[in-house]
């Protein structure tokens, strides 16, 4: 037992050494969205929460760019809330189908929405809006099961995907 007591600093700095080398990434996102979602709560200005979200999504993920879209479902469109990267492209028209599509997913990828089942479930119109965002990953906002706004995300640096890892984090 004093063995193990005596031992167990040893094996916790350790422990967080191997992790910091081999999982540093993971690790280090992990904690800068748990202090973003910190900071956020108290933030208390729409467009300063907005500007928040886009630049620090941008900046961990390394993403080209991240724009906030608002849904205005008395007009049935996005409207673009703030952007870090990219014009603005005024309202997109989408319907209640595809708003309810997404309330149904944590991200969208631009393969997902080139897939099948995609194309079979939403009407043309919508398909050709999301894809017209310029993103690499949809990232979909709901409150009370209603979709409120969406996070679009640009394509990584180098052109690389989003990893399995920050995928997950954006999920949960």
């Amino acid at each position: 037992l004093v063995v193990v007591v005596a031992f167990n600093p040893l094996r916790l700095w350790l422990q967080g050494t191997v992790d910091r080398i081999f999982y540093r990434k993971e690790v280090d996102l992990r904690r800068a969205l748990v202090a973003f979602t910190q900071k956020l709560a108290e933030v208390s200005d729409v467009a300063a929460l907005g500007h928040e979200v886009a630049d620090t999504l941008g900046s961990l993920l390394k993403v080209q760019g991240a724009t906030l879209f608002i849904m205005d479902h008395r007009r049935g469109a996005l409207r673009q809330a703030v952007a870090r990267g990219g014009p603005d492209p005024g309202a997109i028209p989408l319907s209640e189908g595809a708003c309810a599509w997404l309330v149904g997913r944590a991200l969208v990828s631009r393969a997902d929405l080139a897939g099948h089942d995609v194309r079979r479930s939403l009407d043309g119109e919508s398909v050709r809006a999301m894809e017209g965002l310029g993103g690499e990953t949809l990232m979909p906002l709901v409150g009370k099961q209603r979709l409120v706004g969406l996070i679009v995300l640009g394509p990584k640096e180098g052109g690389f995907a989003l990893s399995p890892g920050e995928a997950q984090l954006l999920e949960s």
